[in-house]
């Protein structure tokens, strides 16, 4: 099917919201980069059907079972869900996941259209494409180059890219939530859309960095030394008892 030169890194992320279309949604390829290590799967249809790395979980959908496309050509995923990437520690960050999905496989791959909506935040750079160069640009990406930000114009086959840029701490957490959906999530201040005769599919990204809580210690007020200086004085007011004793019946 659709085959890339050249692979790179992306990963990500989840993002809770509902998902039922009727139209057909399926995902024909998954790559993440993450730092510069790529994880690609084409089709994925595993028993795990996503790789993205240790630090990311499939939070919902995305089902195990692939389908035959038919005359389409081609196995596929059963489409639209969330997932989540998290990364902790000091330094700088670069993940980027890539969805080559069908917005309605039954009326043909080649129908799409891509459209854009909302306010882009800082941290993020986005492409929505033909799968080939939005593929390459997402495998090849290393940290400080961002993805173009371009929207194709008129019916051709469409897939997304999202890239998260960002600084950690030392003690910082990263959480980045994905999602693909047939409703616009409420959380995401900007998406990716993709139609295709009927009800379109929503790509969505959002990254969070928190601080790490650390350990909660209970001060003891002094009383640990209090009870080990009792014991102390104790024990040696015993030892003198002895001495004495021993004296007295010798």
């Amino acid at each position: 099917m659709k085959q890339w030169t050249i692979l790179s890194t992306v990963a990500a992320v989840a993002l809770a919201a509902g998902f039922s279309a009727s139209a057909q949604t399926t995902v024909s390829e998954t790559l993440f980069n993450e730092d510069g290590t790529v994880y690609d799967q084409q089709p994925p249809t595993t028993t795990t059907p996503i790789n993205g790395g240790a630090g990311l979980s499939i939070l919902s959908g995305f089902g195990n079972t692939g389908i035959s496309a038919g005359s389409a050509g081609g196995n596929y995923l059963y489409g639209l869900g969330t997932m989540q990437y998290t990364v902790t520690g000091a330094g700088t960050y670069d993940f980027i996941v890539f969805i080559d999905d069908e917005a309605d496989l039954a009326n043909g791959f080649v129908n799409d259209y891509g459209f854009v909506s909302g306010t882009l935040p800082s941290y993020l750079s986005w492409e929505i494409g033909n799968p080939i160069p939005v593929g390459n640009n997402a495998a090849n990406s290393s940290p400080g180059n961002d993805l173009l930000d371009d929207t194709p114009g008129g019916s051709t086959d469409i897939a997304f890219a999202l890239g998260f840029d960002f600084t950690l701490g030392a003690n910082e957490t990263a959480t980045i939530d994905v999602a693909l959906t047939s409703s616009a999530p409420e959380a995401a201040s900007f998406v990716l859309g993709q139609g295709n005769g009927d009800d379109p599919d929503y790509f969505s990204g959002t990254l969070n960095i928190t601080p790490n809580t650390p350990p909660v210690s209970t001060p003891d007020n002094g009383a640990t030394w209090l009870i080990l200086t009792m014991g102390l004085a104790g024990l040696a007011g015993m030892m003198r008892f002895e001495r004495g004793f021993s004296r007295n019946n010798g």
